[in-house]
């Protein structure tokens, strides 16, 4: 705590240290009528260079504007906005004059416009929809220079911290779309691609934190929907980045282009992650064998990560009512670890039972391609209303393989003849899905929407896992008896039919939804035929969403939804993975899907100087699925799911933006919940009568502060409340961050270097369970200083982005095992954030 205080002391005094040389200001009114005119459009250029602005802007919501120049001179300032005639007004800049006030500036009416019927239409970055906010990209000028990384850090309900990790309303429960789709490279490394995609790509940015029917019902926290385009000329841009810091390297391309009715986009990175030696300990009491009481365990393990990704996509429009898109991405890796560990044994009085040590390596194949086509088709009469057809292929393989080696073997305990002295273990995994959508669109009389569509998924998974073990180095590979071969086909067909009406009229606007979902999946074992089984789900999903705008820039929000979870292939094998003979872990064929009911409150208010968005949140499940832990009879320690909890939360979110100047911002971002899990009456011997609660959430702080010459200062911070679960709580954290960046070149050309957890080298995470039978505390230590440096060069000019359909599929409706890999860390094979 002492080093968040270090850091919020620094952050006060930031927009302190940068004093502006030069500051003109003035406010924008009405020729006429006298009132002010918010988000026009300012640009303000040199006398000596009249085509290229030294300065983009709007005026805030009072029709005000200030600036900071660096130079004396004279300049030329231009004003436009739709429906007004253009203003320009020359101004000096003197030595021995700090302020210019350009006082009140008056626009007026195009002289073609009949003054009884003048439309005013009023730019704002931020917008409130009924069921989103947008944030306008193509409007901020800060989107001329800097990545989609950092206009994110812009967006309402949206943090960054200094490690690039991304979090909406304080959370990683979200997935992140381009043009209404996901993409599995943004699930795995949102970060690092934003950093290599230039803002001027953008349109906006939509924050849905309450997906409607439309979507799948899985159970997300809501969708980041990064929307390309825009209109303008012909052209070619790319930008090129790369960058080194104490972890490895990264570099990076994105290329963009059209040509007449065709256009193109590309990006692709690469990465290499090397983490320096992390030290996992693990202590376990069992509370019922007085004679094993103890069991601890001391790993250190270091990974190796090399990682490449990209995306493509193209457009192409047959003519005005008609367009097709194609789009595909990839990404692939090979996950690397070396382990060393000891494991030993003592009674309820300290005495040693047994010991021993294992060394090994393991290596994991992470990888996925996709490829979207839509054709989309517009009415001639009605341009809000457009039919879509769609199809995708996903391909995800998932290849796992180790080897260990256990050694210098301590005592007596019969438990050691079980162990084999040699293990050879390998899983050749993949998933294939075809998916078919079309939905249909249709706003009709101004203030009614319509929106209903179909959804085929056929998705096939599939396992095949050998496991050799041998008594010693010379000996022969034979099969192990405690645990056979593992091969298994998963066929998972979903049918989903969706329908919703929207109603949007002055101030009050409406959204209700039902979407409905059939799942038939069948498991088939080639090894054990007794083990198949098939497992069906039909879900009803409501959603409804009442908007209020008490003002322009204002609005109250009532939600309600109901999203569920669907157990996935790893939640429901009954298959049993012996990890030690004393540790088995397997799944619950009887799972039922969960239902969790979500209430929301929300109020935005949003101005050019000013944002802050409040939500109060209530949601409960009355069947969650649990993981679940006892030890039986036998001694042996069992890891298991079951429908078992009832679990509530009440609690708040809240995002406060401040422009305290045009080159400072101050912001914050945080959530507080107060979470209570129980286990009620299911039956279950081992976790019947089981209840956990307390508060949990976090809050993230930043602050930014532009200076002369093109340098731009950051700082970051956050923390992390522990996580509760049903039997204990996870790790408390925190982390700070400090980046300088400077632009060169007409900010072409950017340099940046950062530092985050600077003052301490290693840093120790703790995780505990408690249960009636068992108590578990395992302690992670880990290296969290790092350094970095990265560049990034943009070349050439383009207006024009891909255009794209409006409606597309998203998959987003597994629930699976967040599941430890090679790199130590947690992987997900059904692809959720």
């Amino acid at each position: 705590m002492k080093k968040m205080l270090f850091l919020l002391c620094m952050m006060c005094p930031l927009v302190l240290f940068a004093q502006s040389v030069y500051t003109v200001k003035g406010i924008v009114v009405d020729s006429i009528t006298g009132e002010t005119e918010p988000y026009a459009t300012i640009r303000v250029l040199k006398k000596t260079d009249l085509k290229n602005p030294v300065k983009m802007l709007v005026t805030d919501v009072n029709g005000m504007f200030q600036f900071e120049l660096q130079t004396p001179g004279a300049y030329l300032f231009t004003l436009t906005y739709v429906g007004r005639k253009p203003l320009e007004q020359e101004f000096q800049i003197k030595g021995d004059e700090k302020i210019i006030d350009l006082g009140k500036l008056k626009i007026s009416n195009e002289s073609n416009e009949l003054s009884e019927a003048v439309v005013k239409v009023q730019k704002q970055l931020v917008k409130n929809d009924v069921d989103k906010l947008s944030y306008s990209v193509a409007d901020d000028p800060d989107s001329k220079t800097n990545t989609a990384l950092d206009m994110l850090r812009k967006v309402p309900r949206v943090t960054v911290d200094g490690e690039d990790n991304i979090r909406l309303n304080g959370n990683t429960n979200y997935r992140i779309f381009i043009n209404g789709k996901p993409s599995n490279l943004l699930t795995n490394n949102p970060g690092q691609i934003l950093k290599g995609m230039p803002a001027s790509s953008i349109k906006n940015i939509e924050v849905i934190s309450n997906p409607g029917a439309r979507y799948d019902a899985e159970g997300v926290g809501g969708i980041i929907n990064i929307v390309m385009g825009g209109s303008g000329m012909e052209g070619f841009m790319a930008t090129l980045n790369a960058g080194v810091n104490s972890f490895g390297t990264n570099a990076g391309a994105y290329i963009s282009a059209k040509a007449g009715k065709l256009s193109l986009s590309a990006n692709y990175g690469y990465q290499y992650y090397k983490a320096p030696a992390n030290l996992a300990t693990s202590i376990r009491e069992d509370l019922t064998d007085p004679a094993r009481k103890f069991l601890y365990t001391r790993n250190e393990m270091k990974q190796r990560l090399p990682l490449h990704y990209g995306v493509i996509e193209a457009s192409y429009e047959i003519d005005s009512l008609n367009l097709l898109t194609l789009s595909g991405n990839l990404y692939g890796g090979n996950v690397k670890m070396d382990m060393n560990s000891r494991t030993w044994m003592n009674n309820n009085s300290g005495d040693p039972v047994y010991a021993y040590r294992q060394q090994g390596k393991a290596n994991t194949d992470l990888g996925a391609q996709t490829v979207t086509l839509d054709y989309q088709h517009t009415a001639r009469r009605n341009k809000q209303e457009f039919f879509t057809l769609s199809y995708r292929f996903d391909r995800t393989p998932k290849n796992f393989g180790s080897f260990y080696h256990i050694y210098d073997l301590e005592g007596d305990d019969p438990f050691l003849n079980q162990l084999s002295r040699y293990q050879d273990r390998s899983n050749e995994a993949s998933t294939r899905e075809h998916t078919v959508q079309g939905d249909y669109v249709n706003t009709f009389a101004k203030f009614h929407t319509i929106e209903a569509g179909v959804k085929y998924i056929f998705r096939n998974n599939d396992s095949k896992g050998d496991y050799r073990i041998k008594g010693t180095e010379d000996g022969d590979w034979q099969p192990d008896p405690l645990q056979s071969s593992e091969d298994y086909e998963h066929l998972q067909r979903i049918i989903a039919a969706y329908t919703s009406y929207g109603l949007k009229y002055r101030k009050i606007g409406m959204k209700a939804g039902i979407r409905m979902e059939h799942t038939a999946q069948k498991v088939r074992f080639n090894t054990d035929k007794d083990e198949n089984f098939d497992v069906n789900f039909t879900d009803v999903v409501p959603s409804v969403v009442l908007s209020w705008q008490p003002g322009m820039f204002r609005t109250v929000q009532l939600t309600y939804n109901m999203r569920i979870s669907r157990p996935g292939i790893s939640y429901l094998n009954p298959f049993r993975q012996v990890i030690t003979p004393l540790d088995v872990r397997y799944g619950n064929s009887d799972l039922e899907s969960e239902k969790n009911h979500n209430v929301t409150l929300n109020f935005s208010s949003f101005s050019q100087k000013f944002n802050i968005n409040l939500a109060a949140l209530y949601s409960f499940t009355n069947n969650s699925i649990n993981q679940y832990q006892f030890i039986d009879a036998d001694g042996v320690l069992n890891t298991t799911y079951g429908n078992i909890g009832n679990n509530q939360s009440v609690g708040m979110t809240a995002f406060v933006n401040w422009n305290a100047s045009p080159r400072a911002r101050i912001y914050l971002n945080g959530n507080l919940n107060y979470v209570k899990y129980s286990s009620g009456n299911h039956g279950n011997p081992y976790t019947k009568g089981m209840s956990n609660e307390g508060m949990t959430g976090s809050i993230y702080l930043g602050a930014q502060q532009g200076f002369n010459h093109g340098f731009r200062l950051s700082l970051n911070g956050g923390y992390f409340l522990p996580a509760i679960s049903l039997q204990g709580e996870g790790m408390s954290a925190y982390y700070y961050s400090v980046s300088l960046n400077k632009a060169f070149l007409k900010d072409r050309l950017n340099l940046t270097l950062s530092a985050a957890n600077f003052l301490e080298k290693d840093r120790t995470y703790t995780n505990k369970t408690q249960t009636p039978y068992l108590r578990t505390k395992d302690d992670y230590r880990m290296t969290v200083r790092s350094f970095a440096v990265n560049v990034s060069w943009r070349i050439g000019s383009l207006s024009e982005r891909v255009k794209k359909v409006s409606r597309t599929i998203t998959n987003d409706d597994v629930k699976n095992i967040q599941e430890s890999g090679a790199m130590g860390g947690t992987g997900n094979m059904g692809g959720k954030k």
